[in-house]
C-alpha cells in the first residue's frame, strides 16, 4: 500500500549480528542446518528486555539445545547438546 508503514520499525534500522560457530559444534548439523542455525541467530533472537552480554541464552533447533552469547554484535554459539527427547 502507497505511504504505509511500520511504526517504530520505520524508526530503527535493523542489524545483522555476526555468528561465530566453532568447527567443533558444527558437527553436530547438517550444512543446510547450520545456514539456518546462523541466518536465525543473525538476527538477534534474545528477548529485547535482556541486553546482558553475561547472560547465556539457549535455542532450540533439530533436535539440539544450542547455547549462545552475544557481546556487542556478536553471537558466540559456546554449546550444543542433544534434547533429552531426542532419538539420537
Amino acid at each position: 500500500h502507497a505511504g504505509a508503514a511500520a511504526g517504530f520499525v520505520d524508526r530503527n534500522t535493523w542489524r545483522t549480528l555476526q555468528v561465530r560457530f566453532p568447527d567443533r559444534l558444527r558437527s553436530f548439523f547438517s550444512t543446510t542446518e547450520q545456514n539456518a542455525i546462523i541466518a536465525s541467530l543473525g538476527q538477534d533472537p534474545r528477548p529485547h528486555y535482556h541486553p546482558s552480554s553475561q547472560r547465556v541464552y539457549g535455542m532450540p533447533f533439530a533436535n539440539h539445545d544450542i547455547r549462545f552469547t552475544v557481546n556487542d554484535d556478536i553471537v558466540d554459539i559456546i554449546e550444543v547438546t542433544p534434547l533429552p527427547h531426542s532419538n539420537i
